[in-house]
């Protein structure tokens, strides 16, 4: 174990991070997987047996995007969804569940909204790895651009007049050393 208490026998092996804009009224899933996805198939390329991948997925936004989608149907198609409100903390699943399915990952899939903790996501990723519980992890976190952040306050996303949001978002691959 490191000082800080990680285990040290874990590598990242690839890292993959964007910043983007996009609509609030966006679809589902997120936009910016479109660029993320085939980024992480190249990662797993080659890989058989994916029982044994876990996702892990952090948000800092709760349920923006459904909360949206949401206010759509009710003026579109007479509100056809249930409100969101009901699931605040259990919508990121919708979007780790698309990719995991995309990904043909039947290993573990734990989302996590917990505001500023996003390390959470990878330190669960490197329990479950110290553990021999999976052989790979993929970890996506996705959170509020904020450039003056220190990591102290709570970050604010930052939106425009246009119904946009900016974003960053950080997928890794972890794999225990050889």
């Amino acid at each position: 174990m490191t000082p800080a208490g990680k285990p040290n026998n874990i590598l990242v092996d690839h890292e993959y991070q964007q910043a983007f804009t996009c609509m609030l009224q966006g679809p589902f899933p997120r936009p910016w997987l479109e660029t993320v996805v085939p980024e992480v198939e190249g990662w797993l390329r080659g890989v058989n047996d994916r029982s044994r991948i876990g996702l892990f997925w952090a948000s800092d936004l709760d349920s923006l995007w459904a909360d949206a989608a949401f206010e759509i149907s009710r003026r579109t198609d007479g509100g056809r969804f249930i409100s969101p409100g009901a699931f605040r903390h259990t919508l990121a699943n919708m979007d780790a569940g698309s990719l995991a399915l995309h990904l043909r990952i039947t290993g573990p899939v734990m989302t996590f909204s917990l505001g500023n903790d996003l390390e959470v996501a990878e330190n669960s990723a490197r329990r479950f790895l110290a553990g021999r519980r999976i052989s790979a992890a993929i970890t996506i976190i996705e959170f509020s651009a904020n450039p003056n952040d220190n990591g102290t306050e709570k970050r604010k996303p930052i939106y425009h007049a246009a119904g946009s949001i900016e974003r960053q978002v950080r997928a890794r691959y972890l794999a225990l050393a050889p």
